[in-house]
Formats: C-alpha cells, structure tokens, sequence
C-alpha cells in the first residue's frame, strides 16, 4: 500500500469538515491533527470568515519594516562595495564619515548593512 501524501490545505480542510461533523471535540481534533486548540480555534474562526480560502497558507512577511534602511542609501552602499570590492569594514567607515561630515544624513551602523 503506498504511503498517503496530504498537502497542509487537504488537512486543514479536512479538520474544518471533522469539526463540523461534530464527533469529537477541539481537543481531541487537535491531538489527531497534531495541532493547538489555539491553532483550532484560529483555523476555525478564518473558515467562518473567508471559507476555504481562509485556510490557504499566509505570508509571515511583515507588512512594513519602519527601521527598513532607505532604499537611495542602500543603493549608495552597493555600488560603493561594488566599485571597491577589496575594501572591508574600515575603509567604508571612513567613507561613511566622509559622506557625513559631508552633509549626508545616513543611519545608524546597525542599519546599513541589515
């Protein structure tokens, strides 16, 4: 007999239809499914919201990123290491104090390399 092979959507949809049949409570579905009853609970409120669709995989990428570097000094950056490939770390400090004492208002080291 070969091995059964379910994608993570056959499951969820499967759980909401064991859920609905009502046989076995949150608890012992989520101990047969391998899951949380705050999982359950969660799996179950997106079905009454949105229907199967609900129950799609969802990105885990955050919507915004407010200390996300500014993508003009990011590209300064790039190209800078990419005209300077043998230059490390202290030769593009002093040109990052170069370019502010400049004027240039750049972020924080801990920002211009994330």
């Amino acid at each position: 007999m070969p091995w059964r092979e379910t994608s993570p959507m056959d499951q969820r949809t499967q759980f909401i239809a064991d859920h609905l049949r009502d046989v076995w409570s949150l608890t012992e579905l989520g101990a047969l499914y391998g899951i949380s009853r705050k999982t359950a609970y969660k799996w179950i409120d997106r079905y009454l919201r949105q229907g199967p669709a609900g129950l799609e995989e969802r990105s885990r990428r955050p919507r915004r990123s407010p200390n996300q570097t500014p993508e003009d000094i990011v590209t300064a950056i790039l190209d800078a290491r990419r005209r300077h490939p043998t230059w490390g770390w202290r030769s593009s400090s002093r040109c990052r104090t170069r370019a502010t004492r400049a004027g240039a208002s750049l972020p924080g080291r801990r920002h211009a390399t994330s």
